[in-house]
């Protein structure tokens, strides 16, 4: 008997001999040349060297893109790459999964490496190091690098900004609305995605200017694979943490599909006109995937309002930094796990909200937990059956 090799068979034939003959990083890197590297938006300019992906880590040289980058000197000291800005030193190793920031070790995804005489470094590891922030632009194959704030908007300041915690039963999903620009964090479970959806039709939503997957647990990304289905996202961040669940499997291909600006969760502001949107970077180690949870600071003219998903008493010292606060997202559903004595006495917020399901299995929100958020926050709301709505102009918060 014969066999007939169709084109498209041959063609998965070559593909699975070069995967095995030249190791998968080569075959699914992208060709050296398509790399296209912004400084603030800025090109750098590379001639001799050229940025490459391998094992899903983008590499980029060293000189060409830290001198965009404006750093006062670079150095060779085997076996470390040294380079120095105003007041900070990174001693960078060449095949170690670490930097040095001032003599502070800090773990990185990818080591730096020597490629045909070369230096190159993981770019997002060394850029955050340096306190700016990088961002894969897919449709133009563009590594995008912020040195200080990055500035999506430039909306207007006429109108008052919304936060809706919205009524998600157990679970969490909180929605923000400044002029044009709508911002989600978290959608609940996947049974809870169409009302959140119909929550932000009934709010004149037509896109979302930024999406927020707080951390992988199923209660805050369940829902957000319909989000993506309903409305065009433009940018998209999430605490970096991945997860072999259903939930993050699918909300992930839903971020790939849809090919939206991707921030990670390290320091930085992110600018919507005159709303800020600060996340504050906490734990690199953690026992539990709850203080992985992207922690956000939002500025509204005088008002601050911080929202730290389901962060325990391991985040404390970090949150502590941002002083007093008119609105507190009260931490894990009003668990005991977070929303210590010591934190709320720092915080002192006009208004905590707790965000939680009627008759739920977890008892939440504890009894403890609620006694230390009424005797530190001037007002406790919670969402068990609707949804609060509260408003500032800047000044003053009201609810609605």
């Amino acid at each position: 008997m014969k066999y007939r090799i169709r084109p498209l068979m041959m063609l998965v034939i070559c593909l699975l001999f070069a995967a095995w003959f030249v190791g998968p990083s080569k075959v699914l890197a992208l060709s050296p040349a398509s790399i296209r590297i912004r400084v603030d938006s800025n090109l750098v300019q590379m001639v001799d060297s050229l940025p490459f992906v391998e094992n899903g880590w983008t590499y980029v040289p060293t000189r060409a893109v830290l001198e965009a980058y404006g750093v006062d000197s670079i150095s060779w000291n085997a076996p470390f790459v040294i380079v120095n800005k105003g007041d900070m030193t990174l001693k960078i190793p060449i095949g170690q999964s670490f930097i040095e920031k001032n003599g502070i070790k800090i773990t990185t995804e990818s080591p730096a490496l020597i490629k045909s005489s070369r230096t190159y470094l993981p770019i997002r590891a060394v850029i955050r190091a340096l306190g700016g922030t990088t961002v894969w632009d897919p449709e133009t194959k563009t590594v995008l690098i912020t040195r200080s704030n990055t500035d999506i908007s430039s909306a207007g300041s006429s109108r008052k900004l919304e936060i809706s915690f919205i009524d998600v039963g157990q679970g969490e999903s909180i929605f923000l609305n400044h002029n044009d620009t709508d911002i989600l964090i978290d959608a609940g479970l996947e049974s809870q995605g169409g009302r959140v959806v119909n929550y932000l039709k009934s709010q004149g939503v037509d896109d979302l200017e930024l999406v927020v997957a707080s951390h992988v647990h199923e209660d805050h990304i369940g829902g957000l694979p319909a989000v993506f289905d309903a409305f065009k996202v433009q940018s998209y961040l999430d605490s970096g943490i991945s997860a072999a669940t259903y939930s993050y499997k699918a909300l992930e291909s839903k971020v790939i599909a849809e090919g939206c600006l991707r921030f990670d969760d390290g320091n930085q502001i992110l600018r919507f006109g005159d709303l800020s949107i600060q996340v504050i970077e906490t734990v690199a180690v953690y026992e539990d995937l709850n203080d992985t949870s992207v922690v956000i600071l939002v500025t509204y003219g005088n008002t601050k309002i911080l929202l730290s998903g389901d962060a325990g008493v391991a985040v404390d010292r970090y949150l502590t930094k941002v002083g007093p606060v008119n609105l507190f997202k009260a931490q894990h559903h009003g668990s005991w796990t977070g929303n210590s004595e010591f934190l709320l006495s720092v915080l002192r917020p006009g208004i905590s909200v707790i965000s939680y399901g009627i008759g739920n299995p977890f008892g939440l929100p504890s009894q403890s937990a609620m006694a230390i958020l009424k005797k530190h926050s001037g007002n406790v709301l919670w969402t068990a059956g609707k949804t609060v709505v509260i408003s500032t102009d800047g000044n003053i918060m009201m609810v609605q």
